[in-house]
């Protein structure tokens, strides 16, 4: 058991810890990852993903979906107690620069899949997701042409899509075989294949034959109206039942998504201007570079 009476506003003791994280990327499919995994006899994860335990990111900016104390946590691992991996699934972990080290100084042996995506689709895939939730955004193929000057989400958007800057801190505080990394090109391609080579990872016998992969999470969609989209993805609906049990959450938070897709107008956003995409193209080209040497991967396919 692991003494965390250092961290702030906790004097709590931690008995029962994650074996393995899902840190990211966004919108790169760790949703249904973390889904498809779960279905695994041998691997639990919580329902309610995104608990951001291990980061202190949120709060320095004011932006706080759980409350970060063990009690709230651990009741969403405890149903996983006795499983042979017990994961959890927060893509704020990918990009918090401290939470590699927090993990590390409490569960050292910690292993971590790591889904990456064309980091060109992955920008503007979460540009829309943003939309979808209701955040207003300048149009897409002018505002990213000044990502450093112009609107902090742009910048946002495209620094998290610096996957070597982010994947270094945990090769660095984990080693290379703690940290596997599996392509959203290779899920797309061979989805079973994609899940047994992480269950190998995992140490895990390899996924069930009646595996569900058709299940769809965190589709697209252009919101009908902007306001209803902001208050529903806030998550300030559910802060009155924060405190209560994750059966009760979980199927809350179900509840809510479903209502979310009543407010879409249409499922899918218009393909990214010629332009736009050879300048994304040429601003991640060092990037992958770095990556493709980091994971021994040619992935310069991307950039095409």
């Amino acid at each position: 058991m692991i003494d965390v009476a250092s961290r702030p506003g906790s004097a709590e003791v931690m008995d029962i810890l994650p074996t393995f994280f899902i840190p990211g990327a966004a919108k790169s499919g760790t949703s249904y990852v973390a889904h498809v995994l779960a279905q695994h006899p041998d691997i639990f994860i919580p329902e309610l993903k995104e608990l951001d335990f291990f980061s202190s990111w949120l709060d320095k900016m004011n932006v706080r979906r759980w409350p970060r104390d063990y009690r709230f946590y651990r009741q969403h691992l405890a149903p996983g107690q006795d499983a042979k991996q017990l994961g959890e699934a927060s893509t704020v972990y990918f990009y918090d620069p401290e939470t590699p080290s927090l993990i590390a100084e409490h569960i050292p042996e910690a292993k971590h899949v790591v889904v990456l995506r064309n980091p060109i689709e992955r920008t503007y895939s979460h540009y829309w997701n943003q939309v979808k939730c209701g955040v207003k955004l300048d149009d897409f193929n002018t505002a990213i042409l000044r990502w450093k000057e112009g609107d902090p989400w742009f910048r946002m958007l495209v620094e998290y899509s610096f996957y070597d800057v982010h994947l270094k801190r945990y090769v660095d505080c984990f080693g290379r075989d703690r940290v596997a990394v599996f392509l959203y090109d290779d899920l797309k391609k061979d989805p079973k294949r994609f899940f047994n080579d992480i269950c190998e990872f995992l140490d895990v016998s390899p996924m069930p034959d009646s595996l569900d992969l058709q299940v769809r999470v965190n589709v697209t969609g252009v919101p009908r109206s902007a306001a209803i989209a902001r208050l529903l993805c806030s998550d300030t609906l559910l802060h009155p039942f924060r405190r209560l049990p994750s059966t009760v959450l979980a199927p809350a938070r179900r509840g809510l998504r479903w209502v979310r897709k009543l407010n879409y107008a249409q499922s899918t956003y218009p393909r990214m201007e010629a332009p736009t995409r050879r300048y994304l193209a040429t601003l991640f080209e060092e990037n992958v570079a770095e990556l493709s040497g980091l994971i021994q991967r040619d992935l310069s396919h991307w950039l095409k």
